[in-house]
């Protein structure tokens, strides 16, 4: 008992010095803070964010940056800015389209009886272009469960557990939720790195769910109904298929798309359910919606999956760490969901510093695929995209620090965050 206390004294102490020092400093901070589209379009253009920003329009360049502050209450307020946010300029979302199914995929289950996030999906196979999924999915004797499909979603963007629970819940099922939760201009169309015509992508597997008990439900082998393709917006100057190049732009109105405005959206309604209109929040128990947004800001390495301890603390968190850092600070947790494909870097983050009681929104999207090929592994990703997305998150970390706002006690901002396990 006497060491808890000390413990927890000590944590509490840890808390207060930083706390007393930034609340003393607030008051005589003059520093400027983005405060308009404006002040954020000089910040990315002032040269700090490295040669992207020498071309924003070639590199189809998207930021969406949302400070959050709170009252004494605890109330969330938030505010926006944005440079060059077009649902229009098309990017390929890649990854990024994992978060929403995930979650659409745990809401699903709340719509049967006596099912939950331990429940067993077993996926079959009907087509000859289809896979199977075992009782041993994982190569560790792990039973693949929608729990743990949602977990290497957000631990590693794994990108079969993407695809079965897209045989599962079916595109035309999410799209039609993501219409009605609001979110403009989302498609899903596909699954990810299988090379199939759209009318194989369209067939769905058979599936199986064995809930914890006796009930279990069936979904036999399925026609998804084709839906209608998005605009023509043809990119770059040919793609490599099986070794041959192909000339002439790539067409994506057949693929996913996933606009940086309905990302952000998205993950503020899963966040800060009450800051969205009742219409565009998930129908989740508190507690499975905790436990799916903890899933997003851990770390792989610190997962307690053997497969993941080698890899970087940065691992899938593309702003302010490239991706790479083999370490992040123990103070700053990032609750995320990233993608990269065909020359695409995105990422949308909700960032949260403990001593600071520093929290913003931020969705980026950029590209880095000079030849303008794709498919040919020949994109700047090191050089140039992962750089700017670094930047860009330091750069606004530094933002969100400086902004004049109310600290809670620290115990009672504790309370407020789903911090990662």
């Amino acid at each position: 008992m006497e060491r808890e206390t000390t413990n927890t004294f000590l944590i509490f102490i840890n808390w207060l010095i930083p706390f007393l020092l930034l609340t003393l400093a607030s008051s005589g901070h003059s520093a400027a803070v983005i405060d308009s589209d404006a002040a954020l379009a000089r910040l990315l253009e002032s040269g700090a964010l490295g040669p992207v920003m020498e071309d924003p329009k070639g590199h189809r360049v998207q930021v969406l940056y949302a400070p959050l502050s709170r009252d004494a209450s605890g109330t969330v307020s938030i505010k926006k800015f944005r440079y060059r946010v077009d649902k229009n300029e098309y990017f390929y979302p890649a990854s990024t389209v994992k978060l929403p199914l995930a979650a659409l995929a745990l809401e699903h289950l709340g719509t049967l009886l006596g099912a939950d996030r331990t429940a067993v999906l077993l996926t079959g196979a009907a087509h000859p272009e289809q896979s199977a999924v075992s009782y041993d999915a994982f190569g560790d004797g792990a039973l693949p469960t929608v729990a743990r499909y949602i977990e290497k979603i957000a631990l590693v963007s794994d990108n079969d557990a993407y695809n079965r629970l897209y045989e599962w819940l079916g595109p035309e099922a999410v799209e039609a939720r993501m219409a009605a939760l609001g979110h403009e201009g989302v498609r899903i169309r596909h699954r990810l790195s299988v090379s199939l015509t759209p009318e194989a992508m369209q067939r769905l597997n058979p599936v199986r769910l064995l809930a914890p008990g006796p009930r279990q439900w069936t979904w036999g082998p399925r026609q998804a109904r084709p839906l209608p393709p998005g605009p023509a917006l043809p990119l770059g100057q040919g793609e490599e298929l099986e070794g041959q190049l192909i000339p002439g732009p790539k067409a994506f109105d057949e693929k996913n798309a996933f606009p940086l405005e309905a990302q952000l959206a998205f993950l503020q309604s899963l966040y800060f359910p009450e800051t969205v209109p009742p219409t565009q929040r998930l129908a989740l128990p508190e507690k499975d919606r905790r436990w799916f947004l903890e899933r997003f800001g851990q770390l792989a390495p610190r997962s307690g999956y053997e497969t993941y301890a080698a890899l970087p603390e940065g691992y899938v968190k593309f702003l302010a760490f490239g991706g790479r850092a083999p370490t992040l600070p123990e103070d700053l947790v990032i609750f995320n969901k990233v993608g990269d494909a065909y020359g695409f870097l995105t990422d949308v983050a909700y960032f949260v510093e403990r001593s600071t009681q520093t929290e913003f929104l931020l969705a980026a999207t950029v590209y880095v695929n000079a030849n303008g090929i794709f498919n040919d592994d020949r994109y700047e990703y090191e050089t140039l995209g992962f750089p700017f997305l670094e930047a860009l998150g330091q750069q606004l970390l530094e933002d969100a620090r400086r902004r004049p706002r109310e600290r809670l006690a620290p115990m009672d901002f504790e309370r407020l965050i789903p911090w990662p396990p």
